[in-house]
């Protein structure tokens, strides 16, 4: 497995890696991580997020506004297996190597993931904003 800068970073340096990761993320580390213009970082609290019903519209709206500028679908895909891999409450890092040991939260983090790039794509063939208030 090959890793990005990202990740290494996340394997190697703990402090980092507990600064990144949270039991549970709320509006105002979404709002901190969109004022950094990290994205994947921005994703990866979005796929968190999303698994709250009655906020999926809301994450889905704010993809697609970036989705005019940038693939939204392939920052998803790419926050998932950047951060997906290191999250404290799915790994552990055992000798420098990610280990899951919850398989159950990284195989929902997946539906997720390709729940939201789903609809990103579809969404983008038309009018996003009408079809995401109807969905």
């Amino acid at each position: 497995m090959t890793f990005s800068k990202e990740a290494i970073r996340l394997i190697n340096d703990t402090d980092y890696r507990d600064s990144v990761y949270k039991d549970t993320y709320g509006w105002e580390d979404l709002g901190r991580s969109l004022t950094t213009v990290d994205l994947q970082k921005t994703y990866w609290i979005m796929i968190n997020m999303y698994g709250d019903e009655e906020n999926k519209n809301k994450f889905l709206e704010y993809m697609m506004a970036y989705d005019k500028f940038i693939p939204s679908d392939q920052i998803v895909i790419a926050a998932f297996y950047t951060c997906v891999f290191f999250d404290p409450k799915i790994t552990k890092i055992e000798d420098g190597k990610p280990n899951i040991y919850r398989p159950d939260l990284f195989e929902e983090y997946l539906r997720r993931t390709k729940e939201i790039a789903g609809y990103i794509t579809y969404f983008r063939e038309g009018n996003a904003e009408q079809k995401i208030k109807n969905k």
